[in-house]
């Protein structure tokens, strides 16, 4: 649905991206350690987008090590629990306190706009821009270690981070493409409301047309085909 298109979205072209190995060559990463599996994700933002994202992510074999919202956020070594996560900060409102003290925590208090410099500065392999616009700029772009990010928002990267990032060899991935998983649903829902059609009626034809080739290619073979159930 659209509610966790734009988070699936992010998950499929995060793998995709991790399975080139031309690009992440490019991102500084050894051709035998190519692949998605085991990646470590820091993720900022955790609404609807960030969320998705991270459980996604974390359920196809990648590791969430850091997430924030607008209140703060936080960081472990080992990997979050992210539904634990989301627990909690539908619970209490904020993700600091969702866990232990193996886990690193920032307020947002302390830090002033946002508090995910903890987030952005952390050691993993991506990282997952899913809050607002302009979060990596000319002051903070030294400070990102994360060797592919990935824009799930709108513009969090400005021009002038950019290019220091990619002095630095890092691999930034437009959010045209990252984010397109929301349009391409939002594209469907329009698609809908002016054909004034269920959503399963739009794939129809193309069940129809499937099954028939089945048919076909299961009498091109010897098959037989009961004619009462095939004019069904």
């Amino acid at each position: 649905g659209r509610i966790e298109a734009t988070g699936l979205g992010v998950y499929y072209c995060t793998r995709e991206i991790m399975e080139n190995e031309f690009v992440m060559n490019t991102a500084g990463f050894s051709s035998q350690n190519i692949g998605f599996q085991g990646k470590r994700f820091a993720v900022q933002g955790f609404g609807q987008v960030g969320y998705h994202s991270a459980k996604y992510i974390q359920d196809n074999g990648g590791i969430i090590v850091a997430v924030c919202d607008r209140t703060g956020g936080v960081l472990r070594q080992d990997g979050l629990d992210v539904d634990a996560v989301k627990q909690y900060k539908d619970e209490q409102g904020t993700v600091i306190g969702s866990y232990d003290s193996r886990t690193e925590s920032l307020d947002a208090s302390e830090e002033g706009a946002n508090g995910s410099s903890l987030i952005l500065s952390a050691d993993v392999d991506a990282l997952v821009l899913a809050a607002t616009q302009q979060q990596i700029n000319s002051e903070n772009a030294d400070l990102i270690k994360a060797r592919l990010i990935f824009e799930a928002a709108n513009g969090p990267v400005t021009p002038l981070a950019e290019d220091v990032l990619r002095q630095n060899g890092c691999i930034i991935v437009p959010d045209i493409l990252v984010s397109a998983g929301g349009v391409t649903v939002s594209y469907f829902e329009w698609l809908k409301s002016l054909s004034q059609v269920r959503f399963g009626r739009l794939t129809k034809k193309w069940e129809e047309k499937s099954k028939t080739m089945l048919i076909d290619t299961w009498e091109d073979i010897g098959g037989q085909i009961d004619p009462k159930k095939k004019a069904s």
